[in-house]
């Protein structure tokens, strides 16, 4: 009986139903791009992320070559890294953020093992 006055009021209303309807399907638009809105930001700040570790662990690799050509003493390996890094400058390293710390530090030249000691 219920769903008869339901239905009689619908048709009696038809408009009134109608903007409801559209409504509620503006709404749920509404919150699905906010959600992909959210989504994007953290896509974005993952992306940043990733961007820092891989600038500092290119700089972690120049410095470690540069370190083992500055073991050679012939210069010819020296030489030829300043010629490539040159050409090829590692992105600048990351701004230090407050909310999180760096994932890791560049290693030092005393941790590199010589290309001797490598099998």
């Amino acid at each position: 009986m219920a769903d008869l006055g339901l239905l009689a009021n619908a048709r009696k209303r038809e408009d009134r139903f109608v903007q409801l309807f559209l409504m509620a399907g503006v709404l749920m638009m509404s919150l699905r791009s906010l959600g992909q809105k959210h989504r994007l930001h953290d896509l974005a700040d993952d992306l940043r992320r990733e961007r820092d570790d891989l600038s500092l662990c290119m700089c972690g690799l120049q410095d470690a070559l540069c370190c083992e050509a500055d073991a050679d003493t012939s210069g010819a390996l020296a030489y030829h890294l300043r010629r490539i890094f040159a050409a090829h400058p590692a992105p600048a390293p990351p701004r230090p953020r407050t909310s999180r710390p760096l994932a890791r530090a560049p290693p030092s030249c005393s941790v590199v093992m010589p290309l001797s000691a490598h099998p």
